[in-house]
């Protein structure tokens, strides 16, 4: 049985390394950090963002879910924005990510949150992942941008 729980400072090696993980398979180059670096960065987002993570019953990290505070005139105030998802490849299929994002989904309402966005891989990429959030109640928006600071 998968269990969630918000992750805590000693979840700072699962975290990363599924992280990682994550970027490796969507061709994400992930910044080239050291452990003290990531370990550091891992505690200050902890006191920004909410990380929970999905265990397995010998209690293995098996899936991450990350999510921020934002807000905005369009959203009618504070909205929730999921920045990471990540379940390992066996895990996927089976329930896990929609555990992770009922957790999330319970955080919204706790916040009083009026929505939830994702940015998720184009169509033609990562249809999968597309169709899990659009089976999750998540309508497509339109396209993001981004401009990186140096």
């Amino acid at each position: 049985m998968i269990k969630i729980k918000p992750a805590l400072p000693e979840n700072s090696e699962e975290v990363s390394v599924m992280i990682d993980m994550l970027f490796k398979e969507i061709g994400h180059i992930m910044p080239d950090f050291d452990e003290k670096h990531i370990n550091n960065l891992y505690k200050d987002l902890l006191n920004k963002i909410k990380i929970f993570i999905a265990s397995d019953e010998a209690d293995r990290a098996v899936g991450v879910i990350t999510v921020t505070e934002s807000a905005g005139f369009y959203a009618k105030g504070y909205y929730g924005v999921i920045n990471e998802l990540y379940v390992l490849p066996e895990y996927r299929s089976k329930g896990t990510g929609k555990l992770l994002l009922d957790e999330v989904k319970k955080l919204a309402q706790s916040k009083s949150w009026t929505r939830i966005e994702v940015t998720t891989p184009d169509r033609n990429h990562r249809d999968r992942t597309v169709k899990f959030y659009e089976k999750e109640g998540f309508i497509e928006i339109g396209p993001r941008l981004k401009f990186e600071l140096s």
